[in-house]
C-alpha cells in the first residue's frame, strides 16, 4: 500500500500514515481490556528484542489468541498495549518477553530487526517499531520515552560532508548522529556536534524531516547545514574519515571505494535531497537521476528549496 503523504516532505521507513492509531479508543482502558480478550482480537508478537514473522513473505504476524497457541491464563504478566486498527479490525500488541518458550505457530519464526534490517514492507517495518518502542517503554513512566538525535548534514552548493565512526562496520560514509542533551534544543545539537567533531561553523540551518528510529526508542531529526569555510579538522578519534564530496564523487562511490547510507534512511533520504538539488538556493532539477542503487525519494508537491532565503 502507498503512503498518502498528505502536506508531509516524506514519510520515512518505520513510519506510516495509512495505520489509525484508534484515538477515540485510547480514552477507554477498561474497554480496551474487554477488547483484549476477545477470542478473535489479534496480537502483534514480540519477545526479547524478537518479532514474530511469517517465513515465507516477510510478514509481520497478526495473530489470535488460537492461532498462537496460548490460552488467556498463558499471558498473565505479558503486556498487550493497544496499537489501533487496520483494515480487518482491531491490533494489539504482544510482549511475551516474560516467557522463558514463547510459543512459536508453524509457518512463524522470531526475528531480530535490526538498524541495517529493512525487509518488512513499509507498513509492517512501522507497526514493529511502535511496538518495539511500547515494549522497551520504562514501565514507571507516564509516557514512552523517546531520545532526539539530530542528523545534521554539512553542505555547500557543489560538496557534501560524510563520515565514517570507527564503531560502524563496513566502508558506508554517512551522518553521523549527535544525540540532544539535557536543557538542549536539537538545532544546538546538530550545530554543536559539526563543531567540536570538524570545527565547522555553520552559516545557516534548515529543518528537513525525521524518522523514527526504534533502537531501542529514538526520534531522528535531520537538517541540512549551509557551510562557507570547507576546512575541516576532526577532532574525535571515533570517526575513522570524513569527507568533502562533490556529486560526481557519489555517482562515482563504487569506484571510489566507498558505500552510501540505505535509501531507506533519514540520511540516505538527506542526501538524495543534496544529489537533486542544482544548488542549495535554486529549485531541484527534473532530470538528475540517482547513484546506483538508490530509489529517488518522493518529490515534494512543489519544488522547494533546502534553505529559505
Amino acid at each position: 500500500m502507498s503512503q498518502k503523504r498528505g502536506p508531509y516532505r516524506l514519510v520515512p521507513y518505520f513510519a506510516s500514515l495509512n495505520f489509525d492509531r484508534a484515538p477515540d479508543l485510547r480514552e477507554n482502558p477498561a474497554s480496551l481490556a474487554v477488547l483484549a480478550r476477545q477470542s478473535d482480537t489479534r496480537f502483534v508478537v514480540f519477545w526479547r528484542g524478537r518479532h514474530l514473522i511469517a517465513r515465507t513473505g516477510s510478514v509481520l504476524a497478526r495473530l489470535t489468541r488460537e492461532e498462537l497457541g496460548v490460552r488467556p491464563y498463558d499471558l498473565e504478566g505479558c503486556r498487550k498495549p493497544f496499537l489501533g486498527r487496520d483494515d480487518d479490525g482491531l491490533l494489539f500488541g504482544l510482549d511475551l518477553s516474560p516467557l522463558s518458550a514463547p510459543p512459536v505457530p508453524d509457518g512463524f519464526i522470531f526475528t531480530e530487526i535490526g538498524p541495517q534490517h529493512f525487509f518488512l514492507g513499509e507498513e509492517d517495518a512501522a507497526l514493529a517499531a511502535m511496538l518495539r518502542g511500547l515494549a522497551d517503554w520504562d514501565r514507571d513512566a507516564s509516557i514512552p520515552r523517546i531520545d532526539l538525535v539530530a542528523l545534521a548534514m554539512p553542505v555547500t552548493a557543489d560538496r557534501v560532508l560524510l563520515a565514517r565512526s570507527r564503531d560502524t562496520a563496513g566502508r558506508t560514509l554517512t551522518i553521523l548522529p549527535a544525540p540532544v542533551e539535557p536543557g538542549e534544543m536539537v538545532e544546538q545539537a546538530a550545530t554543536r556536534d559539526m563543531l567540536l567533531n570538524f570545527r565547522l561553523r555553520p552559516k545557516r540551518l534548515q529543518y528537513y524531516a525525521s524518522q523514527p528510529w526504534p533502537f531501542p526508542s529514538a526520534m531522528l531529526m535531520g537538517f541540512h547545514i549551509l557551510i562557507e569555510d570547507t576546512q575541516i579538522a576532526v577532532h574525535d578519534d571515533r570517526i575513522a574519515e570524513a569527507r568533502w564530496l562533490t556529486r560526481e564523487e557519489i555517482f562515482a562511490h563504487e569506484d571510489l571505494g566507498f558505500d552510501l547510507p540505505d535509501h531507506r534512511t533519514l540520511a540516505g533520504r538527506m542526501l538524495q535531497r543534496w544529489v537533486k538539488c542544482c544548488d542549495m538556493f535554486g529549485k531541484e532539477n527534473p532530470d538528475m537521476t540517482y547513484p546506483s542503487g538508490y530509489v529517488p525519494a518522493p518529490a515534494s508537491p512543489q519544488a522547494e528549496s533546502a534553505f529559505s532565503a
